[in-house]
Formats: C-alpha cells, sequence, structure tokens
C-alpha cells in the first residue's frame, strides 16, 4: 500500500513541477549582465514559444513557425519539432530545404527567471521570459 502512495505522489509532483513551464514566452532584450554572462552581443529579437499543457508547443521566429512536443530535462526546456514552416515576405524569399524538420529545435536553460538558449551557430542567444500562464 506503500508504494502506491508513493507512486501517486511521485506523479503528482512530476506533473506539478511541469505546469509552472506552461504559458507563453516572449524574447527580450538582455541587459549588460546577461551579455556579460554569456559573453555575446548578438541575439534574438520578436520570438514567440507557446507551451501548452498537453506537452504540445508552437514556437514563432520572424522566419520559421515550428509545432511539436516539450519536454523538461535537469530544469531545462527541450523543444522537438513535428514539423517547420519557414516564412516568406515580400522582399526577402526563405528557401525551404526539401523535407528538413528542425530535430531538436532549441534547449532553453534556465538563467534567474530568464531561459537562455545559444543557437547552432554559436554566437547567437534567445533570451526569453514567461509572459503569461
Amino acid at each position: 500500500m506503500k508504494y502506491i502512495y508513493l507512486t501517486f505522489f511521485l506523479i503528482f509532483i512530476s506533473c506539478k513541477s511541469e505546469d509552472e513551464y506552461i504559458g507563453t514566452y516572449k524574447s527580450i532584450i538582455p541587459n549588460k549582465q546577461l551579455k556579460k554572462k554569456f559573453k555575446t552581443q548578438q541575439y534574438i529579437f520578436n520570438n514567440e514559444l507557446i507551451l501548452k499543457k498537453d506537452s504540445t508547443f508552437f514556437f514563432k521566429t520572424c522566419g520559421i513557425y515550428a509545432n511539436g512536443k516539450w519536454s523538461i530535462n535537469n530544469k531545462n526546456i527541450i523543444l522537438k519539432s513535428d514539423s517547420t514552416r519557414f516564412r516568406n515576405d515580400s522582399i526577402n524569399k526563405i528557401s525551404k530545404p526539401e523535407g528538413q524538420r528542425l530535430e531538436e529545435l532549441l534547449t532553453l536553460k534556465k538563467y534567474n527567471n530568464i531561459y537562455v538558449s545559444k543557437l547552432k551557430n554559436g554566437g547567437t542567444y534567445n533570451y526569453m521570459k514567461k509572459v503569461s500562464q
């Protein structure tokens, strides 16, 4: 009987901890402290990330829309894309690579109340803050 209670307790704790991540995140302009900590002057702005209760997400940048599943690993948010659409505008056409999926789109690491991700190009960071539940 103790094991049944322990199992329910662990399930409850894991659900509760993931609930704190659910919500909408938006890019912020990093302050001097963040730029110094991550040793960069480059950052991405105007991104939006929505984490839903069913472990799905929607991620929007100036050039990409992505949908997929999110998970938590060591307090980091891991985004795995199921579908990625490239936006086109009237000035700059973005080519769509055939069949390309962004398998592991981003890993957002928590630093104070801000989530930080480093893009694969090595020097550009994305700083996001939760704006709504």
